[in-house]
């Protein structure tokens, strides 16, 4: 692919699909920016990578922070001269919580992470790609943006609000010549995962994904050979999006919201 000598920045790389994104980019031979809100987790990943590692660098910081946003575009930039491929996959589901007994805090905590922080990043990014002439943005979705889970109703919108935001950045980015795109998981193994052979059970490719096939997802949409390709969001799920009915993984109800239940019967 035509990525190589670019330099990417990755947001939330220091672990699971982050870290395998980061490392398929370094492998087409990218200066990769490694970022996270933990140094020594961004240490150990840096150190695994091995040689792979010398066209890595960190760059530490909370992205849902408008300066440290900035501060990691400007790190790239200062780093290797430019950035040409920005991946917002820093995410998380975490607090889960059933809508009745959602807070305001929990509402805040996930619409920050998941949203904010792609909204400050790709604006930050999205001013030194103008100017250059071009650039890939790369959002990382869900499935979760088309399919609801129980408990998780602030992911579930903020991941729909990505892909709305892909489609409105494309159209105001394109004549810059900076395209954005998305690319959406389906399950995918990030260590151990409690029900992971469940899960494959009914995936119609017969596995769970690895944070690797995110990887070249993001890269074949990031590279030259997308050239024409902006404001679209690849599923990369195994097919799971496709059937009726999948298999439901959500986490069961609470017990606080089943003695709600119980007292209405």
């Amino acid at each position: 692919m035509t990525l190589s000598n670019k330099t990417a920045v990755v947001t939330g790389s220091s672990r699971g699909i982050g870290f395998g994104i980061a490392q398929i980019l370094l492998q087409q031979k990218m200066n990769v920016v490694l970022n996270g809100r933990d140094i020594d987790s961004l240490k150990k990943a840096h150190a695994s990578l091995g040689p792979l590692g010398q066209h890595a660098s960190l760059c530490t910081g909370d992205v849902c922070d408008r300066a440290n946003a900035e501060a990691l575009v400007s790190h790239a930039v200062e780093r290797y001269g430019s950035i040409d491929v920005l991946v917002n996959n820093a995410g998380l589901p975490d607090p889960i919580s059933h809508f009745l007994e959602m807070t305001e805090d929990h509402w805040d905590t996930v619409m920050n992470t998941n949203l904010r922080a792609v909204f400050l990043c790709s604006g930050a990014a999205a001013q030194m790609m103008a100017d250059a002439g071009g650039g890939s943005i790369v959002h990382i979705s869900s499935m979760a943006a088309l399919r609801a889970h129980r408990s998780m109703a602030a992911y579930d919108v903020s991941k729909a609000a990505v892909e709305a935001l892909t489609r409105s950045m494309a159209l105001d980015l394109a004549p810059f010549g900076v395209r954005v795109n998305a690319v959406s998981p389906g399950p995918i193994h990030v260590g151990n995962c409690p029900g992971e052979d469940a899960r494959a059970a009914v995936v119609p490719l017969g596995r769970v994904g690895l944070p690797s096939d995110i990887g070249r997802a993001v890269a074949f949409v990031a590279s030259d050979e997308a050239s024409f390709i902006t404001g679209q969001v690849l599923y990369v799920d195994g097919g799971m999006l496709q059937q009726l009915r999948p298999l439901q993984l959500d986490s069961p109800w609470p017990d606080s919201i089943k003695a709600r239940l119980s007292a209405l019967t």
